[in-house]
């Protein structure tokens, strides 16, 4: 009950929203980092590189970053199903005459997964922001972003994977039984 008390107090509540803003200063900054890196201007850029420089020496910023990036991917699932169901509808009709081709007898989640990555994540790139101001950061080239581009692609295929379970589930990819196998139902293609 006294935490209670303590909650309710409006010192605390001041206190609160300072860390609230702090935290909107925090995603503020790295607007501005991200929109100079992209700038035409080449002062900005230049700007824009080193506040970038300094900012990936603070361990709180590449964990803010490393939460952008979750957030990313956690809006782009809709998304990634659909690029799946796009890449796999190409692959049948590449390939669809050729009855012991891998996309008609079942592909490997794993292996799908990490040989179409690149494919799939590259329809998301320009539409969203988030994955906008990712890019800048690692375009930026700076070592210190090496871990955060581990993590992105790491996160890239777990997103793939669960967007084809998700699709399984859902009746639109279907699971080869005794093997970590899909392939697309007739009904999804057609």
């Amino acid at each position: 009950e006294a935490g209670q008390q303590l909650l309710n107090d409006p010192k605390f509540a001041d206190i609160g929203n300072v860390a609230v803003r702090e935290d909107e200063d925090k995603d503020a900054d790295l607007q501005h980092i991200t929109y100079l890196l992209n700038s035409d201007n080449p002062k900005e850029k230049s700007i824009g590189v080193s506040k970038l420089s300094g900012a990936l020496k603070n361990d709180n910023f590449q964990e803010r970053f490393r939460r952008k990036i979750d957030a990313a991917f956690k809006n782009a699932l809709p998304h990634i199903k659909e690029s799946i169901l796009d890449e796999m509808s190409y692959q049948i009709y590449q390939f669809g005459n050729n009855p012991r081709h891998q996309v008609l007898l079942g592909m490997d989640i794993d292996e799908f997964a990490e040989e179409n990555e690149h494919a799939i994540m590259g329809t998301l790139g320009g539409d969203f922001t988030g994955f906008q101001e990712i890019d800048a950061v690692f375009d930026a080239g700076f070592n210190e972003t090496n871990k955060l581009v581990n993590y992105f692609q790491e996160l890239s295929i777990k997103s793939i994977k669960r967007a084809i379970e998700e699709l399984i589930d859902a009746g639109l990819l279907e699971k080869i039984p005794g093997a970590n196998k899909f392939k697309m139902t007739k009904e999804t293609y057609e």
